[in-house]
């Protein structure tokens, strides 16, 4: 587990009871993975260090090719 991950974990272990850590399955990138190459397509990785924002106003902001692209399959609540 790297340290930041610890140090996050430490942050928030008093207002949560149970915390469960997996490593993620290495991914091999070569040409013929799909997933790979959509995900760094859409979401690259150098763009906020690869979290995710929770608000969706500032995913926007950050991957604004997912969303522009893809915006005929998403749903309006």
């Amino acid at each position: 587990m790297k340290d930041l991950d610890k140090h996050i974990i430490e942050m928030i272990s008093n207002e949560i009871k149970s915390i469960t850590v997996h490593e993620p399955t290495p991914i091999t990138a070569d040409e013929n993975n799909i997933m790979l190459n959509v995900l760094e397509e859409y979401l690259p990785f150098e763009r906020n260090g690869g979290w995710i924002q929770y608000d969706l106003e500032r995913r926007k902001l950050i991957y604004p090719k997912a969303f522009d692209e893809l915006k005929k399959y998403m749903r309006k609540n």
